[in-house]
Parts: C-alpha cells; structure tokens; sequence
C-alpha cells in the first residue's frame, strides 16, 4: 500500500511540475523583456496572467472532464471511448490554448476526473483494459520522441569550462530548493493525508522528476 501511495506522489509530482513550469516560463516570456517605466504593474499583471492560466485551465479541465465523464457513462463501445478520450486530449489543449489558458493543467486536471471518477463509474472492464493500454503505448512513444529531441538538443551545445561549472552549481541549487519546497508542501498537507512513506523527500528530492521522465 506504501509503495503504491509513494508512486501516485511521484507520479502526480511530475505532471503538475511540468504544467507549472509551462506557466512561469510563459510568464517570465511575456515580462521579462517589459521597458523599466511599466514595471509598476507587473505584479498585478503576473497575479492575472497566472491566475487565468491556473484557475481558468483548471476550471476548463473539470468541465470538458465532465463532459466526456457524462458521454462515457451513456455508452459501452470501447473504440468509441477510446476515441472520446483521445478528443478530450486533443481538442480540450487547443481550446485552452486558444482561450489563453494552461492548456497542460486542463489537460491533466480532465485526466484526473476521467481516470478516477470515470473509471470507477462509467467504464466497463474491456473499456478500462483498451484504455489503459492504449494510453500506454501513446506515452511510450511520445517519451521515446521527447528524449530523441532532448539528445538533438544536448549535440548542438557547445563544451565550455564555464558551462560546465555553472550547470554543477545549478545542479545543488535545484536540488536544494526541490528539498525545500517539497518537505515544505509536504508539511503543509500533513494534516490532511498523513504522513507519507518513508524517505518521500528524499526520493522527490533525488529524483527530481518530469512528465518525461517519469
């Protein structure tokens, strides 16, 4: 039962680090290169910007999630299913993105309310076994595509003294805040699930997890 708790952390830790990131990466796009005099409302500008990214992707997510959770429920074809998810894929991220919200977040926040509620109440046994291996495979694919383009990328940069030393000391400084901010968020949730199994921080820390890597 740990060991399972422990890997649904790892696992959940990874996809929620990547649509965070994907939203400060596109804050830090939009305003790094403002001119000094507009500044004054960065701030304001960065509380909307995040704001409609996190709470409208994942307000998004619930709905198209439910959506597809109410035309599963009345069906019992998995080809057809199989293709209502793929669409709740495909369509929800280009209408989040086309509304200026995360479409990654709506994405994962869907995928949650299907892969749980709608698992355990709109699926048939054949259903759940076609899916699951057919969103298997699509993520092996795409993982193996991701670090394809990951070792294009790591050929084309140039071998300097000076990266070398400055990407070890990036290395302890995001190691040190993942150690941080994990023990601190796991604190924070204490209260509410418990303890978790032992050496979380430890393996979240170490780990240091993304959605491809997981």
């Amino acid at each position: 039962m740990r060991r399972g708790y422990l890997e649904v952390q790892i696992a959940g830790e990874s996809l929620f680090n990547d649509c965070v990131g994907v939203v400060v990466f596109l804050a830090l796009l939009q305003f790094g290169g403002r001119p000094l005099p507009d500044r004054a409302s960065l701030v304001l500008d960065l509380i909307v910007l995040v704001a409609r990214e996190v709470v409208g992707g994942a307000a998004l997510g619930l709905l198209l999630g439910l959506l597809a959770f109410l035309m599963l429920r009345r069906i019992d074809n998995y080809q057809v299913e199989v293709l209502i998810s793929l669409a709740l894929v495909t369509a929800g991220y280009a209408w989040a993105e086309r509304l200026h919200m995360s479409g990654a977040i709506a994405t994962v926040m869907a995928g949650l309310l299907v892969g749980n509620q709608g698992r355990s109440f709109a699926m048939s046994d054949r259903t759940r076994q076609h899916l699951d291996s057919f969103w298997e495979l699509v993520d092996e694919i795409l993982n193996a595509l991701l670090f394809v383009l990951l070792g294009l990328e790591v050929l084309a940069l140039t071998f300097r003294r000076e990266y070398v030393v400055a990407g070890a000391l990036a290395i302890l400084v995001v190691l040190l805040a993942r150690f941080v901010s994990t023990g601190l968020c796991l604190q924070l949730v204490r209260p509410f699930i418990g303890w978790p199994a032992p050496h979380t921080v430890k393996l979240l820390t170490w780990g240091g997890l993304r959605g491809g890597c997981r």
